[in-house]
């Protein structure tokens, strides 16, 4: 161990990490995306290269995207072209903060996805993908493990404005083509992974927010003023909520006879 702080270098065998801290062994790994497979299931896999990049330098391998695993924490860090992207890189003005209340392992891709959004829509297309379907795990607890993204989104539906949940909708179908090959006949494809950037921003780290605030971050704050009431309020409260709700359920029940 050293107390001299080793600031991250591409390519470097030992550093301080940028996402623990620690001075720690580095594994190197150039990041590929898969291209198809041959006959006998050999899978082809293509380098991750900014094209943008690419075109305007003399490089004719265009800029590299490496992974650097840390052997501390065993979480990894984003370089692109040499260049440290993420975790270094801020938030951007552009894309909001994570809103309050945001799981960390959510957080995490969230902060990811704004770090490379201004090198790859793409990538921060799939990133919010997996972002949300992290998310939508943590509220939808009782699901079957196995449950798919799209099933776990058919039950939140009912807790979410419709507004989100057509959000919801646009990342899973849009983040499910980032992830695994864009289709040439899907304008929408097209028009959030190469169109404005903005309007990137609005649909998937808004919505993402937006889901947050509604389950998570709103309800906490009510049951805290819920709970700083006094006890006879609280349990007034309840019985009317509960009186309320046989009301209803009653009344389902005659409508349907």
């Amino acid at each position: 161990m050293t107390s001299k702080f080793v600031p991250p270098s591409h390519q470097s065998k030992r550093f301080n990490c940028p996402r623990c801290g620690t001075f720690a062994a580095h594994e190197w790994r150039e990041l590929n995306y898969h291209t198809g497979s041959d006959e006998y299931g050999q899978r082809f896999f293509d380098p991750i290269e900014d094209k943008a990049t690419s075109r305007e330098s003399s490089n004719a391998r265009g800029e590299r995207w490496e992974a650097s695993f840390c052997s501390g924490c065993d979480r990894h860090s984003l370089w692109i072209g040499g260049t440290l992207v993420f975790p270094s890189m801020a938030i951007g003005t552009s894309v909001p903060e994570p809103a309050e209340g945001m799981p960390t392992s959510v957080e995490e891709l969230y902060l990811e996805a704004a770090a490379v959004l201004p090198h790859s829509q793409r990538a921060a297309v799939a990133l919010c993908r997996a972002s949300l379907e992290r998310l939508v795990k943590v509220l939808t607890p009782d699901s079957h493990p196995k449950s798919s993204l799209d099933a776990r989104l058919v039950v939140l539906h009912e807790r979410t404005t419709a507004t989100l949940a057509q959000g919801l909708e646009i990342i899973r179908h849009v983040g499910n083509t980032a992830l695994h090959g864009a289709r040439d006949d899907d304008e929408s494809v097209v028009i959030y992974m190469e169109g404005d950037e903005s309007e990137l921003i609005d649909v998937f780290f808004v919505t993402i927010n937006g889901l947050v605030d509604e389950l998570i971050t709103r309800p906490a704050r009510l049951l805290a003023v819920y709970n700083s009431l006094p006890a006879e309020k609280r349990e007034a409260i309840s019985r009317k909520v509960q009186a309320s709700r046989t009301s209803l359920a009653a009344q389902g029940s005659d409508d349907l006879t």
